[in-house]
């Protein structure tokens, strides 16, 4: 994260307000949902900057199409990952309005690494990691009136950002290398616990003989017990040790 700048803004009524998308302009993306919703604003304080491409031109053509009557949204090209930290430090939110299951989306932790409140989709991964009314809000995927509403409410009173600000700065943001430790140790944790998977798996077994066997190389491990899950693994080994 030594790219990322956290941004330390707190913010009055009245403020002017910079929501921000960052990503590829494809339909499953909903990048459309969100310029339609932001079109409906009609509000002078507030800004929609888009970064970003995409192989699609038709769906290009059309979001800009969309955008053509409306001053306030900008189309602003893509960067390099070394800018991303400048790029943020002067949004205030960011949306990720998905149309599809998304595990973790970049973006999304990288605007929270940098202490920006996110407006998300209310699906998958990105429901798990933005609590709605505490790190950001969530809105119904592709409902562009919901989603309307959530950006109306921050442009009448941008106060409501403050408290959001201060949750997400008490939040442990991990890094790429953190992320990688934490499900290495969760998959060692799988491993050494097998044992008890075995057991369990057994006594089902017993009780009912229409329950298949689990898999062999779980029942038993020829070469005596291990000390971790991917010792053998290259690129792991020192992970899986911790």
């Amino acid at each position: 994260f030594e790219r990322l700048k956290r941004n330390q803004r707190t913010y009055s009524n009245g403020d002017r307000i910079v929501f921000c998308y960052a990503g590829s302009f494809n339909s499953h993306k909903g990048t459309h949902v969100l310029v339609e919703a932001f079109k409906r604003l009609n509000r002078s304080n507030a800004v929609l900057k888009i970064y970003g491409s995409g192989p699609d031109e038709s769906y290009v053509k059309s979001l800009t199409s969309m955008a053509a009557t409306n001053s306030n949204i900008e189309f602003c090209g893509v960067f390099p990952e070394s800018q991303t930290g400048e790029v943020l430090s002067n949004v205030d939110v960011v949306v990720v309005p998905s149309l599809c299951y998304e595990n973790y989306p970049m973006t999304l932790h990288e605007a929270l690494a940098c202490n920006i409140p996110v407006i998300a989709t209310n699906l998958g991964g990105m429901a798990e990691k933005i609590k709605d009314g505490f790190n950001g809000f969530l809105f119904n995927m592709g409902d562009s009136s919901h989603l309307q509403t959530v950006l109306e409410a921050i442009v009448n009173d941008p106060r409501v950002l403050n408290p959001l600000k201060r949750n997400i700065s008490s939040m442990m943001i991990q890094g790429v290398e953190q992320e990688a430790y934490t499900y290495a140790r969760a998959y060692r944790s799988l491993w050494n616990d097998r044992g008890s998977y075995r057991e369990t798996v057994a006594n089902v077994t017993n009780l009912s003989p229409s329950v298949p066997s689990p898999p062999k190389e779980l029942m038993a491990n020829p070469d005596g017990p291990r000390d971790d899950w991917g010792s053998n693994t290259p690129g792991l080994t020192s992970l899986a040790r911790v």
